[in-house]
């Protein structure tokens, strides 16, 4: 089945509720083909449990076990939905700007460093990716200041709680995180000033806020042309949103290869998928193939799903800044703590309910 164009697959998005006429099938099943499952037919029926009754037929095959299970092509389409962002860069993003991506790790542990990226665009909207490399805080400071330099507006997106005033307990935003990632079988750990070398008043993480001087303001930052911002993300709480796979009950990714019991290799294959395919919609083709690269590795480092989520963190910010408002979410405030997040239909219902039922701010 031939690759969309950016242009047919924003279209076909764009109209899908509305299309009419010959071929509509065809077109919504392109576009999930290659937006979920990488233009490979073999792997969306490995995926539903579909029996390949004719490998030669597979596309035909598509739309009668689509309209089986889904009721019809159309709905199997609302279950995928579009993940093709009308992003138009030489409109929507700012010159002269540079996004950054930085999981922290939490602590400054040197056998366990944290990892950083970033991705810039120069006053004629060329693109330059920094690829992922292992850090301490101290690195990751000297490393923004660097690269943020010859650049306008700067976005990093942090992987640790950033605001945290209580001293026990867990922040609202965590709760309402939870309601999401607990369901699909992860965990949120709570963020309080009595954890010590992680958010007491000795951890790093505020000796690097200090020293990186950026506002946390997550509106502004949507809409400034200039200065330096940073927004609290969190990659368990994005990919649910970013790849349906993982919306489901239990189906949170087991991608750390560190715990060897429940890693999946399945799994970190798929979060390489994803993290490829949102970056290629988002025409940002070094930092995909840096992400297909990490597919020939036979036994995945923890340093290398670090990167990993270093690049998720990346994707959010990004998307933060430029795509529909919609299709992310402020949860919480300034004053009690927040998180940035990608939403979905998939997702949205079950976050936006945490929310009010908590009485914590849901801002798209």
């Amino acid at each position: 089945m031939a690759k969309p164009t950016d242009k047919e697959l924003l279209e076909i998005a764009a109209n899908e509720s509305t299309m009419t006429g010959p071929g509509i099938d065809q077109k919504i099943i392109r576009r999930v083909i290659w937006e979920y499952y990488s233009g490979s037919l073999k792997a969306l029926f490995e995926d539903k449990g579909w029996p390949i009754v004719n490998a030669s037929k597979l596309v035909s095959q598509t739309a009668v076990f689509a309209k089986e299970t889904y009721g019809s092509v159309r709905a199997f389409g609302k279950a995928h939905p579009p993940l093709t962002n009308p992003v138009d860069w030489e409109q929507d993003t700012p010159r002269s700007a540079i996004f950054f991506g930085f999981d922290s790790a939490w602590t400054d542990n040197p056998k366990a460093p944290g990892a950083i990226c970033a991705v810039g665009f120069d006053t004629q909207g060329h693109r330059t990716f920094w690829e992922p490399q292992l850090v301490s805080f101290a690195e990751a400071l000297q490393f923004i200041k660097t690269h943020r330099k010859n650049f306008e507006y700067s976005l990093v997106a942090l992987d640790q709680p950033s605001i945290v005033p209580n001293q026990s307990g867990s922040r609202p935003v965590d709760k309402v995180a939870a309601s999401l990632v607990s369901f699909i079988g992860g965990g949120v750990q709570p963020a309080n000033r009595g954890k010590v070398g992680m958010f007491c008043d000795a951890s790093p993480v505020w000796s690097f806020l200090s020293g990186l001087g950026a506002v946390q303001d997550p509106m502004l930052s949507r809409e400034a042309s200039n200065g330096l911002f940073l927004i609290e993300v969190f990659p368990a709480l994005a990919l649910p949103s970013l790849n349906e796979r993982f919306a489901g009950r239990l189906s949170a990714p087991k991608y750390n290869p560190q715990n060897r019991k429940k890693f999946s290799e399945q799994d970190w294959q798929e979060v390489i998928r994803t993290v490829s395919t949102i970056a290629n919609k988002l025409q940002l083709s070094e930092l995909a193939e840096w992400a297909d690269g990490l597919t020939t590795k036979e036994r995945p480092r923890k340093g290398e799903q670090d990167k990993l989520d270093a690049a998720i963190c990346l994707l959010v910010g990004i998307l933060w800044r430029l795509a529909p408002s919609n299709s992310a979410a402020m949860i919480g405030s300034i004053e009690e703590g927040y998180m940035i997040s990608p939403i979905s239909e998939a997702t949205r219902p079950r976050l936006s309910d945490a929310a009010k039922k908590r009485q914590v701010a849901f801002t798209v």
